[in-house]
């Protein structure tokens, strides 16, 4: 099927303002990559998770007397999270991971100190880069 003419030109109109769009909307890294070291790590409680759950029977008879039995049960369980002790140039970062939109492991982890990477800082995150792969990190401190 042959497209007329004045649709061409519409065509390449239409592509040319959507791929100016895309690479307007992608976000760019404010830093380049630097070299950087991990020092070392630590897990500390960072609050808990709860929840609970319960359930009512009850039942009245013809007087109008009420019987009824309430069950109930709850837990507790203790949020850790890892903060890692990183040194980039002559500075030293406490970072931790901040998965974003998918719940992966951080590039971080299992790793042992004096590990090497790349990392770069893009808006308000550190991205450490280990390979192929990247994760972002929150600025916990910076020493």
């Amino acid at each position: 099927m042959k497209c007329p003419p004045r649709y061409l030109s519409l065509c390449i109109l239409l592509c040319a303002v959507v791929s100016i769009a895309f690479a307007k909307t992608k976000e760019r890294p404010d830093s380049d990559y630097q070299d950087g070291v991990l020092v070392s790590f630590r897990t500390v409680a960072a609050g808990s998770n709860c929840s609970s759950s319960g359930s009512m029977k009850g039942s009245v008879d013809e007087s109008g007397n009420v019987e009824g039995k309430a069950d109930h049960s709850g837990s507790c369980q203790d949020v850790n999270v890892r903060l890692y002790t990183i040194k980039v140039g002559d500075n030293t970062f406490v970072i931790k991971h901040a998965p974003e939109n998918w719940n992966r492991k951080s590039v971080l982890e299992q790793q042992l100190p004096g590990f090497k990477f790349k990392v770069r800082t893009q808006k308000d995150k550190l991205y450490i880069k280990v390979g192929e792969r990247e994760s972002p990190f929150f600025l916990v401190e910076a020493k």
